[in-house]
């Protein structure tokens, strides 16, 4: 039997902190929290149980009007979480992450 498209997806729900440094208007950003993972095809699918991630940015923003930023950050993120139990894959489920993250913030 042939199934369709598997797709899977990590999540976290966390806390974080952000410090910004003026008047360069740099900032750095560190969350924490509870991480899972979904995968799943036409046949069904299936959650981890819950696990631990993390994130770190750091990023700057340029006022560009009275009431318009721009920002650009890079980051790193980190998820981890044991395989749901009973399922045929036991194990540790984990993702690393590399990112560009481009912002436009209203004031």
């Amino acid at each position: 039997k042939t199934t369709g498209d598997l797709g899977m997806s990590d999540n976290i729900v966390g806390i974080g902190i952000t410090k910004y440094f003026m008047p360069v208007n740099i900032f750095i950003n560190a969350s924490f929290g509870a991480s899972s993972f979904e995968s799943g095809d036409d046949s069904g699918g299936g959650r981890s149980l819950p696990g631990s991630g993390y994130q770190l940015r750091v990023g700057k923003e340029w006022l560009v009007s009275e009431d318009w930023g721009l920002g650009l950050a890079v980051g790193f993120a980190s998820n981890s979480a044991d395989d749901a139990i009973g399922s045929a894959a036991s194990g540790k489920l984990s993702t690393t992450k590399y990112f560009v993250v481009f912002s436009i913030t209203s004031n």
